[in-house]
């Protein structure tokens, strides 16, 4: 080999590496970019859960007062009153942990009042304005629309331990 063709190898070589290099330099520029978009998106995501937890946790303590003052009804207040207690608390009511008469009569009734409102759903419209069953019925879809809420941001709430 000429020092011609050795050295044109050898320069043709280091252009490889050059360009090798220039990639891996061009990739990782890439690389620190997306790692950059994804902490941007966490953090995002992180202020959205905190916003929703504290969402959550003022609707919990307007329920709360509710219940207390007998707003609610008496099983809320009982409920309400052994939450305050440390006895139980919503996520078991919710979940069917708590076993309590109570506990299962919400429960049940919110499972008869979702049953209403599906029937309700199911039914042909009808003029609500002139008929007085109807403003019962707008009632109890407005009812159980919170409740169904309630029980929705419930589940969406971490469970401990998962978070």
């Amino acid at each position: 080999m000429s020092d011609n063709t050795f050295g044109a190898a050898r320069r043709g070589g280091l252009g490889d590496a050059d360009h090798a290099l220039g990639e891996h330099r061009a990739a990782m520029g890439e690389i620190r970019e997306l790692l950059g978009e994804l902490g941007d998106l966490s953090r995002g995501y992180a202020e959205e859960l905190r916003d929703f937890r504290e969402q959550m946790s003022a609707r919990d303590d307007e329920r709360a007062e509710q219940a207390r003052d007998g707003l609610l009804g008496t099983d809320w207040q009982r409920i309400q009153r052994r939450i305050d207690q440390g006895e139980t608390s919503l996520e078991a009511v919710v979940r069917g942990e708590d076993g309590s008469v109570e506990a299962t009569a919400l429960r049940q009734t919110a499972a008869d009042n979702a049953r209403t409102l599906a029937a309700i759903q199911e039914a042909e419209p009808q003029d609500e304005e002139d008929d007085e069953q109807g403003e019962v019925f707008a009632q109890v879809r407005r009812q159980q629309a919170q409740i169904q809420a309630m029980v929705a941001e419930i589940r969406q709430m971490p469970r401990p331990g998962t978070s």
